[in-house]
């Protein structure tokens, strides 16, 4: 396997030289499931995805003996895991087993990171710092990582259930504040958040999805931490929330690459086992079949793999929203102009700026899910560009450059300084 999950000059983490592409869950053994799907088949099929990091489903308290087979899958087709340890953010973890299991997972190729709780609340703050303040010293490199709710979480969620304060969705400014607590108490190594826009409504986008884009990406750069989200695949209830179509997977991955987030992950990979939600299938069925949700994925993320290495080698400078966003895009975190850019022409356009040594990186969507749209750039002076688009890639030189851009998709304009 390539060198495990580093964290380059820019601030970004590299995954054996690659995006963080990842998905929720694992192919998951016989006590998740009913029966192993521990096999060869299903982990060439995550690879062949595109998916590079899998969060594990296998409870390294009562089944250790599966997730040691799980390694072994994982490190035989260079797939990457984070390893479930929830057990951290309870009072009563069992330190000295922690760490026993921790030196194991400091010994395989495969594991990169522990995740410690999904969707915590202020509950979990005093937990996690004290439990982690015994644990980290003995991590290596291993990345902590937790992922957060979304803003249209109740409100009462904050809190960790345990409050009814309201049941009305969290503010930004309620929400902004536990970010901030909760990276500064706890100090994972990423900022995750998930937030699903998409509902039963095709073409219409949940209007908060760049209010909770923009914030977690605000925490995170304060932080000193890069932001990773989720790309929604998946229905968790089928009567309000169906599965997405290619171009609204395109639409989640651009969208989130153009304001800074540097790792994706998928819900979900493997269909979950249904509790008291009601799943579609996912990428795979509960029985390990593909489906057209994995087809999507692994054309999109074919695509990503294109440009996501120019992109991760560059910092991440703001992004410029013009026109019809399908969702409104905050004032304040609109930059409107980068390097030698002048003017934008569109019904509707989102380009992520970014730049390194050589170059100024111009990541363009479209963000409309339902129509191709004509995107133009107007620059100050005549600049030497290449266009990314897929496999394609034209050089020219010129100060109005005209794209033509489907639903949801993005073009990469490098300019030489």
């Amino acid at each position: 396997m390539a060198d495990k999950l580093l964290k380059n000059k820019y601030g970004n983490y590299v995954l054996g030289g690659e995006m963080v592409k990842g998905g929720w869950v694992a192919p998951p053994n016989a006590s998740y499931s009913g029966e192993s799907y521990l096999t060869d088949e299903h982990f060439k099929n995550v690879k062949e995805s595109g998916i590079n990091l899998l969060f594990g489903v296998i409870d390294p308290e009562t089944h250790f003996d599966d997730l040691l087979a799980f390694f072994d899958e994982c490190e035989k087709f260079g797939i990457y895991t984070v390893v479930p340890e929830e057990s951290i953010g309870r009072e009563d973890a069992n330190i000295p087993a922690i760490l026993k299991r921790i030196e194991i997972y400091k010994t395989r190729k495969c594991v990169v990171g522990i995740n410690v709780w999904d969707e915590p609340g202020y509950d979990r703050i005093g937990i996690f710092s004290r439990n982690l303040e015994k644990i980290r010293p003995h991590t290596g490199d291993l990345i902590i990582y937790t992922n957060h709710m979304p803003l249209y979480a109740k409100d009462e969620q904050i809190y960790g259930g345990e409050l009814s304060l309201t049941d009305e969705e969290i503010t930004a400014e309620r929400y902004e504040k536990f970010l901030g607590e909760f990276q500064s108490g706890v100090s994972p190594d990423v900022l995750s958040y998930d937030f699903y826009p998409f509902r039963h409504e095709k073409g219409v986008v949940h209007p908060r999805y760049f209010e909770q884009l923009c914030l977690s990406r605000r925490i995170a750069e304060k932080s000193g931490v890069p932001l990773w989200n989720f790309t929604q695949v998946t229905s968790w209830q089928r009567d309000s929330v169906r599965n997405m179509t290619y171009s609204e997977i395109e639409w989640l991955n651009n969208t989130s690459i153009a304001c800074g987030v540097s790792g994706l992950n998928y819900f979900c990979y493997w269909t979950p086992k249904s509790r008291d939600e009601l799943f579609e299938h996912a990428m795979v069925t509960e029985t390990g079949l593909k489906t057209k949700s994995y087809y999507f994925v692994k054309k999109a993320n074919e695509r990503l793999a294109c440009v996501a290495g120019e992109i991760l080698g560059a910092r991440y400078s703001g992004t410029i929203a013009f026109g019809d966003t399908a969702a409104p895009f905050p004032a304040k975190d609109n930059i409107r102009l980068f390097g030698e850019l002048k003017q934008v022409y569109a019904d509707g356009a989102l380009t992520g700026c970014f730049e390194n040594e050589k170059k100024r990186l111009y990541y363009v969507v479209n963000p409309s899910v339902t129509e191709t749209r004509v995107i133009e750039l107007l620059f100050r002076k005549e600049v030497e560009y290449e266009i990314v688009d897929g496999a394609e890639r034209t050089k020219s030189k010129g100060n109005h450059i005209v794209l033509t851009i489907e639903e949801g998709k993005a073009v990469l304009l490098e300019t030489i300084k």
